[in-house]
């Protein structure tokens, strides 16, 4: 039996659709650097920077909201950005990083606003 391209795709559309539709996690909304006031974005900017290790960034994402949210790699290449660019400027710079997505941006964000 030979499925055509077109009805293989019109299908997968359809269960993604389905998929995101049903499913709490896909439907939620998140967080934006552009959604952040620039105090509060100011304030969330300032305790990123006082990290100097991974390990700290880890545990204090970690410690806050009882879950993983950011591994250990995470925390690390966002640390090791800090040091390329000196410091982070803007929230923009922190959701360039490969592997922080809007989920775990949005996650960052709140935890780090609530320590402050």
């Amino acid at each position: 039996m030979r499925i055509s391209r077109e009805w293989l795709f019109r299908n997968l559309k359809f269960h993604i659709r389905v998929y995101r539709e049903t499913s709490g996690e896909a439907s939620k909304p998140y967080f934006k650097p552009r959604d952040i006031s620039r105090e509060k974005a100011n304030q969330i900017l300032r305790r990123l920077n006082s990290f100097n290790s991974a390990e700290q960034l880890e545990s204090a994402i970690q410690k806050d909201n009882k879950r993983m949210i950011l591994t250990i790699g995470d925390a690390r290449r966002i640390i090791h950005r800090k040091v390329e660019l000196g410091e982070f400027q803007d929230l923009q710079q922190v959701t360039t990083i490969r592997g922080i997505g809007a989920k775990k941006f949005d996650a960052i964000r709140r935890t780090l606003s609530n320590q402050v």
